[in-house]
């Protein structure tokens, strides 16, 4: 009690509403790729699961009701965090060479009023592929072309054991870029953080 009067807590909340400082700050720096776009702890939120980190993110950007792009397959919480938006999900297979065709890819684009692509960053689970650097980028091009979001689903980053990985977000715009990911496939269950 004499400690609390004589240094008196500031009427600031106990908790960080967007996550811890050092947290965020670490993953920024985490996801820094370029010197030109270099990521700053305020671009970075930390939700208390994956899906109150997509449905804030699509509240946000207005992509509630409109039709999204997923390869397939896709993350089931993903999935169901998109259909519970209302969402049109259109989805684009991936060959057997973890690869998609890219005419079908780029027709899709053209066809439909596509607002949303939601991919997987470095490795395509569960066939655990690598898409070469070339696809992404063109991907990205288009996605640009579009004015496409482009959110990047990264949970399963980590378990990409290529260190050289291309990402989508080597290539995409930043400005309609958003990367996702959890922390439960690193440190367990126990932290379903998003």
């Amino acid at each position: 009690r004499e400690l609390a009067r004589q240094y008196p807590r500031a009427q600031a909340p106990l908790y960080q509403p967007f996550g811890e400082p050092e947290l965020r700050s670490v993953l920024a720096d985490r996801y820094t790729h370029s010197a030109q776009h270099y990521w700053q702890a305020n671009q970075v939120f930390i939700g208390a699961d994956l899906r109150s980190v997509l449905e804030l993110a699509l509240r946000a950007l207005g992509l509630e009701g409109q039709v999204a792009l997923v390869e397939s397959p896709c993350n089931w919480a993903v999935l169901r965090q998109l259909q519970a938006a209302g969402m049109t999900i259109i989805e684009v297979p991936l060959g057997e060479d973890g690869r998609f065709d890219l005419q079908h890819f780029h027709q899709l684009l053209c066809d439909q009023p596509v607002r949303l692509a939601v991919l997987s960053s470095a490795a395509n689970v569960p066939q655990g592929g690598l898409m070469p650097a070339a696809d992404k980028q063109q991907i990205c091009q288009w996605l640009a072309e579009c004015n496409v979001w482009l959110f990047e689903n990264d949970a399963y980053g980590e378990l990409c054991f290529h260190p050289a990985a291309p990402r989508y977000r080597d290539f995409a715009d930043p400005d309609r870029l958003l990367v996702f990911s959890t922390f439960d496939k690193l440190i367990g269950a126990e932290a379903p953080f998003g």
